[in-house]
């Protein structure tokens, strides 16, 4: 499972998302391949392109390779071939509990 800013920009990335839709990107399987090409097209893009991409947020353009960098060096080194996107995180964990009163 995959989730955060460079996880969720990846996904939006990939589908050409032009306006951030949640519910586009939550759930999406993304196949290591998938997570390499995206990364490769991120990295040989200029900074100028990157803020141009449609799928990704401008303020993000700076930053993004470097997380496409740790995203798939972490699924080739424990050897994941698919994530689950997902925009829930350890917040949404946390308020779940409190409202069950755990």
């Amino acid at each position: 499972m995959g989730l955060a800013g460079t996880v969720n920009a990846a996904a939006a990335v990939e589908i050409g998302m032009t306006t951030y839709d949640r519910d586009k990107v939550h759930h999406l399987r993304m196949t290591r391949a998938t997570v390499e090409d995206v990364f490769r097209t991120l990295a040989t893009e200029s900074l100028e392109d990157r803020k141009d991409n449609p799928g990704l947020e401008p303020e993000r353009a700076d930053v993004i390779v470097g997380g496409m960098c740790v995203l798939v060096t972490i699924m080739r080194r424990f050897g994941l071939r698919e994530m689950l996107v997902s925009e829930s995180d350890i917040l949404d964990g946390l308020a779940m509990s409190i409202l069950d009163g755990r």
